[in-house]
């Protein structure tokens, strides 16, 4: 994974496979020390076992599948020194990962507009929303506002 961007597609891939209809992507920089990363989506959700394995690269849901998105996201925030958890009740998840920008292993965030308007393109059946907050820029991408509303 080169950016953040490449992290969040990951994030986003697992969200498509758990059938979600909803998937909010937020990217907000509390300050020149932390930047948090997360994705969040309204599919099947995980167990408190998957929770507690997923971070695990040889630990998949899918079969015979090797799970690397969760486990790269993961690893790539610890080395900034940051954080990372995982977070589910059921219905839907949470990923969330907190990065030092300041940090020589921090990675940059990517062009996520341009990504996010992939995603709404080719998923015209999945309600994305991105919102980035960084510095003075407060950006939001709502796919729920680019569709045709029915009567």
């Amino acid at each position: 994974m080169q950016d953040i961007k490449d992290c969040i597609l990951e994030l986003v891939k697992n969200s498509i496979e758990a059938g979600s209809t909803f998937i909010k992507i937020t990217v907000f920089q509390r300050d020149a020390c932390r930047l948090i990363m997360q994705v969040e989506d309204n599919g099947c959700g995980m167990t408190l076992q998957d929770c507690q394995n997923c971070e695990n690269p040889f630990y998949s849901t899918k079969g015979k599948e090797i799970g690397m998105g969760i486990p790269l996201v993961k690893e790539l925030a610890l080395r900034t020194g940051g954080d990372f958890a995982v977070e589910s009740s059921g219905k839907g998840a949470t990923v969330s990962a907190l990065f030092k920008p300041y940090s020589i292993n921090m990675i940059p965030i990517g062009d996520l507009y341009s990504a996010t308007l992939n995603l709404i393109k080719s998923h015209s059946d999945i309600r994305f929303v991105l919102c980035q907050k960084t510095g003075s820029r407060n950006i939001t991408i709502d796919s729920g506002f680019l569709k045709p509303q029915v009567k």
